[in-house]
C-alpha cells in the first residue's frame, strides 16, 4: 500500500547553465539501474538512484523507467535550499522527486557516497524483525523533508532502511555497495520463502 498516489515533485527545480560529463559514473549508474529493474525493484517507474559528485550529486530524473535510462535521464544537483524546497540543477530534465532525502543524506552521512530507493514486493512488514530490517517509526508523504527526516535519523542504525509505505532506501560508501544490500536482503527473503514453500506438505 502507497501513502498517496504520486501528484509530482514536491519542490521547484532551477536550471541553471551549464554542462557535465563524467562518463564512468552515468555508465555505473545506467548498469545498476538495469540490475534493479531486471529483478523487479523498480516496478512502474518507481525508484530512484543517486551518486555523490563534486560539490552536489548526480541523481535520475523523476518518473523515469531505471530498465531503460540513459545518460540523459541524469541530473546533476547542484544545491538544494531547504529554507526555500528549491533545487538547482544542470540538465534536460527534473531531478527524482525524492531529491530531498537524497541531499539531506549526504549532508548528515560523509562516508555515504550512493543512495537507492526501490520498491522490492518481498519486502512487507510481516517479514521486517524475522530479517532484522530497519522501519522508520513514522510514516510522511513522498518527496518531502519530513520523510527525509525520517529516513536520515533511520540510517543512523542501519545502512538499509524501509520507509512505511514506501519502499525502502540503501546507502554505501559506492553504488555497488549500496546495490549489494538491497540485493541480499532480496535475495534472503526470497530463499527464505522458497524453502518455506519447499517444506510445505500437502
Amino acid at each position: 500500500m502507497e501513502l498517496e498516489g504520486y501528484i509530482g515533485r514536491k519542490f521547484d527545480t532551477k536550471f541553471l547553465r551549464g554542462d557535465f560529463e563524467f562518463k564512468e559514473l552515468d555508465e555505473e549508474i545506467i548498469k545498476y539501474c538495469r540490475v534493479l529493474s531486471r529483478k523487479g525493484l523498480t516496478p512502474n517507474k518507481t525508484g530512484n538512484v543517486s551518486v555523490r559528485f563534486e560539490n552536489g550529486m548526480l541523481i535520475t530524473a523523476g518518473g523515469t523507467d531505471l530498465g531503460k535510462l540513459n545518460s540523459g535521464d541524469i541530473v546533476y544537483v547542484l544545491n538544494f535550499d531547504f529554507n526555500d524546497n528549491t533545487t538547482f540543477v544542470i540538465g534536460s530534465k527534473e531531478p527524482s522527486s525524492e531529491t530531498p532525502m537524497h541531499w539531506m543524506i549526504y549532508n548528515r552521512y560523509e562516508d555515504v557516497n550512493a543512495v537507492v530507493h526501490v520498491h522490492d514486493p518481498l519486502v512487507k512488514e510481516e517479514n521486517l524483525q524475522k530479517f532484522g530490517i530497519k522501519c522508520t517509526e513514522r510514516e510522511f508523504p513522498y518527496g518531502t523533508i519530513e520523510l527525509a527526516e525520517e529516513v536520515v535519523d533511520a540510517l543512523r542504525e542501519s545502512r538499509y532502511v524501509v520507509m512505511k509505505n514506501h519502499g525502502s532506501v540503501s546507502v554505501g560508501s559506492n553504488l555497488r555497495e549500496a546495490v549489494e544490500f538491497i540485493l541480499d536482503i532480496h535475495r534472503r527473503i526470497k530463499n527464505e520463502s522458497k524453502d518455506s514453500w519447499q517444506g510445505k506438505k500437502f
